[in-house]
């Protein structure tokens, strides 16, 4: 018997050691061809039917101008944009995942539990905008 060169080997068998349970199943069960789903609804669809927001800036932006009025600090976009900043970064964020018809709901719901927390750090932010502000 002439011995085999090293090149010469038999694949399949070699991949029926290796791999048992392949060579057992069905023809038709090795090749796996999905069909494309038609239940699916595309992902644009998905996007528009739900909301991922962070509420907290909902209230904070409802709260702001108030708030700005009646501590005298300028009103400027920059000085809102920063009193914004400094307030949502000392308030824990409150993300929530809605419906666009429930927005409003939500949003009331949750102003009930922090409105307290929201007031404070709105309160410290303008005082720190007010001393120290970033104009251009």
């Amino acid at each position: 018997m002439a011995k085999k060169a090293k090149k010469d080997f038999d694949k399949d068998q070699m991949y029926s050691k290796i791999m048992p349970s392949i060579m057992t199943m069905p023809p038709q069960a090795k090749v796996e061809q999905t069909p494309p789903r038609e239940e699916e609804a595309p992902a644009e669809a998905c996007v528009q039917q739900y909301v991922l927001r962070n509420f907290i800036e909902d209230i904070v932006l409802d709260k702001l101008g108030r708030t700005m009025t009646m501590l005298r600090c300028c009103e400027c976009e920059r000085c809102k944009k920063d009193v914004m900043a400094y307030a949502l970064n000392e308030l824990p964020p409150a993300y929530m995942v809605t419906r666009p018809e429930q927005l409003e709901a939500s949003v009331k719901q949750l102003r009930k539990t922090c409105e307290v927390k929201v007031a404070s750090a709105l309160i410290k932010a303008v005082q720190k905008v007010k001393t120290h502000p970033n104009h251009d």
